[in-house]
């Protein structure tokens, strides 16, 4: 069994133009806590490959928002509105993985892993498909 807690700092811009001398620029950023829990079987071979498999959630909060609008070309912008969401938002997800236990001395264990997650919904990223490479440390009391 394993549960991860997983700190990210997200953002996205959105660029709308309708032709060449009106449009808007549109930036969000917020912090997002990943909660990976996951069961995990490993092989006792000599590299120590193991597969995980499990579910997830995140709490998106702290949005910080902007928008530019531009007439007339690019500069300088017609209006710059700065805002703050406190709205937070909580998504879940199924979350698959596979790496290798490749080092290990004592207690502390170094792992590589590639994980892929599919979300449920949509919210605040561009593809519900998620595939990340994670370098796991550990230590075992």
């Amino acid at each position: 069994m394993e549960v991860d807690a997983l700190y990210k700092r997200s953002d996205t811009t959105q660029h709308e133009f309708f032709n060449p001398f009106f449009g808007s620029i549109t930036r969000l950023s917020a912090n997002s806590w990943e909660f990976p829990m996951q069961i995990k079987y490993q092989w006792n071979v000599r590299f120590r490959p193991f597969a995980s498999a499990g579910g997830t959630f995140r709490h998106i909060a702290g949005f910080d928002a902007s928008e530019e609008t531009f007439t007339f070309g690019l500069t300088p912008p017609y209006s710059v509105v700065r805002y703050r969401l406190h709205a937070p938002l909580t998504d879940g997800g199924i979350v698959v993985g596979a790496g290798l236990a490749l080092w290990s001395a004592g207690r502390f264990r170094i792992a590589p892993q590639f994980r892929y997650t599919r979300w449920t919904s949509v919210r605040f990223l561009p593809t519900q498909n998620q595939v990340e490479f994670l370098l796991g440390l550990s230590f075992a009391p």
